[in-house]
C-alpha cells in the first residue's frame, strides 16, 4: 500500500522534479575516477624568464659574464610524456672559424616530468637529468655579428638509455620514436669587434 502511494506521489510530482533526488541517489559517487598528470591546457612549450623569444640573451648568461644557465621552464607536457630533453645550439658560426659546424651549448635529457622548472645556475643533473654538455653560454667571435641560439625542447614518452656526455647528434638519434611533442625558440647575442682580425 505504501509503495503504491509513493509511486502515485512520484508520478504526480514528476513534472516538478519530485523524484529528482531519488534518481540522483542511484548515480553513484561523483568526482574524478583516477589520478595522474593533468591534461595539458595548451601546446607543449618552453621558455626562459631571462629573455623573450628572439630577444637578447643577457650578458650574465654568456662567456662575457658568469656564464651560468638562465632559468628555464617547460610547460603543457603531453599526458604520455615522462621526461624532457633539450638541445641548445648556435648555427651561425663563421665559416673561417668552424666550416659547416653547429656549436652545441647545452644538451640534456631524461629530466623527470616532475622537475620541469630549472632555476638559474642550477644543474639539470641535480634534478635527475642526464647531461651531454653542461651549459656553456653564448660566446660568438669578436665582430662576427649577431648569433642565434636555438633551444630545441622534446617531450619524451620514455626515458632514454644514453650515456652521459653524448652529443646532440646521438641524442636526436635516440629520441626517434620517443617524442610526444617538440618546441623551439631562439635568443640572440653579439659582441663588438675588438680584435685586429675584424679590421
Amino acid at each position: 500500500m505504501f509503495g503504491r502511494l509513493a509511486w502515485f506521489l512520484c508520478m504526480t510530482l514528476l513534472p516538478f522534479g519530485g523524484c529528482l533526488a531519488e534518481e540522483r541517489s542511484d548515480a553513484g559517487p561523483t568526482g574524478p575516477a583516477t589520478s595522474g598528470p593533468a591534461p595539458p591546457t595548451g601546446p607543449f612549450g618552453a621558455a626562459s624568464s631571462a629573455f623573450q623569444p628572439m630577444g637578447r640573451i643577457p650578458r650574465q648568461y654568456t662567456c662575457d659574464g658568469p656564464n651560468k644557465n638562465p632559468a628555464f621552464t617547460f610547460s603543457n607536457l603531453p599526458v604520455n610524456a615522462t621526461n624532457v630533453a633539450l638541445i641548445m645550439e648556435d648555427p651561425d658560426v663563421p665559416s673561417r672559424t668552424a666550416p659547416q659546424r653547429v656549436v652545441e651549448h647545452w644538451v640534456f635529457w631524461n629530466l623527470p616530468r616532475a622537475n620541469t622548472t630549472i632555476a638559474a645556475e642550477a644543474d639539470p643533473a641535480a634534478l635527475g637529468a642526464k647531461v651531454g654538455r653542461a651549459y656553456r653560454g653564448p660566446c660568438p667571435p669578436d665582430g662576427s655579428g649577431e648569433h642565434r641560439y636555438f633551444f630545441y625542447s622534446f617531450a619524451q614518452t620514455k626515458a632514454l638509455d644514453l650515456a652521459d656526455g653524448s652529443n646532440a647528434t646521438a641524442l636526436r638519434q635516440a629520441l626517434k620514436g620517443s617524442v610526444g611533442a617538440t618546441h623551439q625558440f631562439h635568443g640572440i647575442y653579439s659582441k663588438p669587434c675588438i680584435s685586429p682580425i675584424c679590421n
